[in-house]
């Protein structure tokens, strides 16, 4: 995976052999600390829940997404029930072979 912050990520799945482009979630940005770390912990976490590349990559994206929109670690916590769910059904028509 290549990060490009507002210019999404790139992904490549070895298994397809294929190179996808994620677009970046639109946010609201207020402090990108740990927006990196929130990336890979929901590509992570994707990943063992779905076995599937891209909807790790969309996972990690939206966990980015939400962690830029306030201060602190634990700011995510507060997002608004549903919105993460919503966001993945909005990115996923998105995402391109590249």
């Amino acid at each position: 995976m290549l990060k490009r912050g507002a210019a999404g990520q790139y992904l490549w799945d070895s298994n397809a052999k294929r190179r996808w482009h994620i677009p970046a979630t639109p946010a609201r940005v207020i402090d990108v600390t740990g927006a990196g770390d929130a990336y890979c912990g929901g590509f992570l976490v994707g990943l063992e829940q779905t076995g599937d590349a891209v909807e790790a990559g969309l996972r990690g994206n939206v966990s980015a997404s939400l962690a830029v929109e306030g201060h602190g670690p634990l700011y995510v916590l507060g997002a608004a029930p549903g919105l993460a769910q919503a966001r993945l059904e909005t990115l996923r028509p998105a995402v391109r072979l590249s």
